[in-house]
């Protein structure tokens, strides 16, 4: 049986921190509920003894969304200073911590309407993201969704196919895979947020 961890999908995006964020862009609290795999459930885009990473890697670039995606100016596998020079300095940025699935260090960066998961193979960095997250009003796919959009919208733009698992949550989304996606945050039908990462490994 496979050991699934599910990584919270940090939620809040943001901008340089010059900008204090009006009311029309408060960022709703970040979601604290992920899609739930169940342990022991086949992964669909790998073999059942393939390695977290090579899920990623060899997944089909036009299923995987985690390399091809993105929401407004962020996407998966940013580094730091990609970040910043988009951002700003974050607001909250965590200690690094070293994480027991993957033996690499994380830590959470967090701005105003915007978040991100970098991670490194040493305590000092270099830091890449794993995942980025973002509600800014404006922000969208690359596929024309965005905070506000339809879930009618979402399933066009993102339509599912016959043989994905079925989705745990209604009001999350999972475009691609757990494994190495994009998962939409909704509330009442309506986009609230959305982040590009891998959520399960």
């Amino acid at each position: 049986m496979r050991t699934i961890t599910v990584v919270a999908a940090a939620l809040a995006v943001a901008g340089a921190c010059s900008h204090e964020p009006t009311a029309h862009e408060q960022a709703p609290p970040p979601p604290t509920r992920v899609a739930v795999v169940p342990a022991d459930a086949p992964r669909p885009d790998a073999a059942p003894d393939a390695a977290p990473e090579a899920a990623v890697d060899a997944a089909d670039p036009d299923d995987s969304f985690y390399d091809h995606e993105a929401i407004g100016p962020l996407h998966a596998t940013m580094t730091d200073k990609q970040l910043i020079a988009v951002l700003g300095a974050p607001k909250k940025r965590e200690k690094p911590a070293q994480e027991g699935a993957t033996g690499q260090w994380v830590s959470a960066w967090q701005w105003a309407d915007a978040s991100a998961l970098l991670v490194s193979d040493h305590a000092g960095g270099p830091w890449q993201a794993r995942d980025v997250s973002g509600s800014r009003a404006g922000w969208s796919t690359k596929r024309g969704i965005h905070v506000g959009s339809t879930r009618a919208e979402v399933e066009k733009a993102y339509p599912r196919k016959p043989d994905d698992p079925p989705l745990q949550d209604r009001d999350q989304y999972v475009v691609g895979s757990v494994y190495g996606g994009m998962l939409i945050f909704l509330a009442h039908d309506r986009v609230t947020s959305m982040s590009i990462g891998v959520f399960a490994f």
